[in-house]
């Protein structure tokens, strides 16, 4: 990959995500990719601000900071669904509706295995 910076570009800022753009109003993310055709590689893009697509406002570089604090908030969201799931799976599981054997293979589990998460995950 290049390693060479265009004369025009200002100096790489450690606080900004190299290529990650926000939109502060409706959270659009551009992630800008460069090509380099000569080596065959793909690096970060620029970080200038440019008009957001769905035009509403500028899109603004990502911090480092906020893409964490962005990616903790999925997370929490992810692993609540999650718990969600496991709830609603064993509620079936205890009306009988989940006993058959292949409903722990569609699940990618075995039945001790399928068995435990009903038994403490799921309070009803």
């Amino acid at each position: 990959m290049s390693t060479e910076i265009a004369a025009d570009a200002p100096p790489p800022n450690p606080e900004i995500v190299p290529g990650m753009m926000r939109c502060a109003k409706c959270g659009f993310v551009l992630n800008r990719i460069t090509l380099y055709v000569k080596t065959g590689t793909a690096g970060a893009g620029d970080n200038r601000t440019e008009p957001c697509p769905n035009g509403c406002g500028p899109l603004w570089p990502q911090t480092w900071r906020d893409q964490a604090h962005q990616l903790e908030d999925r997370l929490v969201q992810m692993y609540e669904e999650l718990k969600r799931a496991h709830t609603m799976i064993a509620q079936l599981y205890r009306a009988g509706v989940l006993s058959s054997p292949h409903c722990c293979q569609a699940l990618g589990m075995t039945r001790q295995e399928f068995l435990i998460m009903c038994d403490w995950r799921a309070p009803l």
